[in-house]
């Protein structure tokens, strides 16, 4: 299978090649908003505006965003919050110092959200801190999709029934040449 993007007959991007693993959970109704956490120092690795940009590009292609959809981005680095104004309109940061310190940000985010007024969580973070949230999402009915670097992703997630998705450094060539 090649790790490649290619256009579809509507003309946009798909990434193919992508591995996908669908959960059992079925999709909600598509008229409520979908909840993005993303937790952008795992996702991407070094903080730059460059690479924030190709994050967001990177997620597009694989859970395309909507204007209506919530996005929470969490950083524990302070200077990464002067990269976050390429990102998505509506997108919102959240920022804790220290080890786990977005993920931590992330989850208390998540704990404060009405899930009912979403259709959707997906997390862009391969950290198995967001195992366990995982697996009680989706015991309570809420589909869940994690987007992650191949490399990077828990094992942990397997064991759900989460639809997982990942790339790899051929799907980021196609998209963002010169890579994260």
């Amino acid at each position: 299978m090649a790790d490649t993007l290619e256009q579809t007959d509507i003309g946009r991007a798909m990434l193919k090649g992508v591995e996908t693993r669908e959960g059992s959970v079925l999709s909600a109704e598509k008229t409520k908003p979908k909840l993005y956490l993303i937790d952008i120092e795992n996702f991407v690795g070094q903080i730059n505006r460059r690479n924030v940009g190709l994050a967001q590009a990177l997620i597009d292609e694989m859970c395309p965003v909507e204007s209506w959809d919530r996005i929470i981005v969490g950083t524990g680095d302070a200077i990464a919050l002067n990269h976050f104004s390429c990102l998505w309109p509506q997108a919102e940061c959240v920022f804790k110092p220290g080890f786990n310190g977005a993920d931590l940000a992330l989850l208390r985010m998540l704990n404060h959200v009405e899930l009912s007024n979403f259709s959707e969580v997906i997390i862009a973070s391969g950290d198995h801190i967001f195992a366990q949230p995982t697996k009680e999402l989706l015991k309570g009915g809420k589909p869940v999709t994690i987007v992650s670097r191949e490399t990077t992703i828990s094992d942990q997630f397997y064991q759900t029934d989460a639809r997982i998705i990942t790339y790899n450094s051929r799907s980021i060539a196609w998209l963002c040449p010169g890579g994260f």
